[in-house]
């Protein structure tokens, strides 16, 4: 869990489980920021932006219970397709993904372009992408998930790498750290 200067909240993977559900559901509550919500009109607390870094059951596991307590607005994904495409984990996560796409457009599923330019900037801290399913660029930062398909589909891209080597890595610089 990252929380930014601006209170800006980013959860890299989760994996809850029965043992572990009281403790890790308890830690969120207990640091995420509370912020005025425009859609319920009222103090809540949520996750920005879901960091997936390769889709296998252990690093969503429990993510709807996460989802539940705090929503998600965005997801960024590293694009691989993960090993374990059949558990009831991983279709949680796709029918989510599909979801946000829908309620938030596009640009809520994203994945990020490794670049030694930062993908973005949250709360003055700047965020790069090192590594992920596609290859590095200094020219795009992200892709929206629909044009990652598209490329994809049009053998533009290559979906061959393994999820694991496909994971997506991130560097948070902020005031020089």
């Amino acid at each position: 869990l990252v929380i930014f200067p601006d209170e800006t909240s980013m959860l890299f993977d989760c994996n809850v489980t029965n043992d572990n559900e009281d403790d890790i559901l308890k830690y969120l509550e207990q640091q995420i920021p509370f912020r005025w919500d425009e859609e319920t009109e009222e103090l809540a607390q949520w996750i920005d932006i879901f960091v997936n870094s390769h889709r296998d059951d252990d690093h969503y596991r429990g993510l709807s219970k996460v989802h539940t307590r705090f929503p998600v607005k965005s997801i960024w994904d590293s694009g691989q397709t993960g090993a374990t495409t059949q558990t009831d984990e991983y279709q949680y996560y796709m029918r989510l993904r599909r979801s946000l796409r829908e309620k938030y457009g596009e640009d809520a599923v994203i994945v990020p372009n490794p670049s030694k330019n930062s993908l973005t900037t949250i709360g003055g801290a700047y965020v790069y992408c090192l590594n992920s399913s596609l290859d590095y660029s200094d020219q795009v930062r992200s892709l929206t998930f629909a044009k990652f398909r598209e490329l994809v589909e049009n053998n533009t891209i290559k979906e061959g790498k393994i999820q694991h080597t496909s994971s997506i890595v991130l560097s948070i610089n902020y005031q020089g750290r």
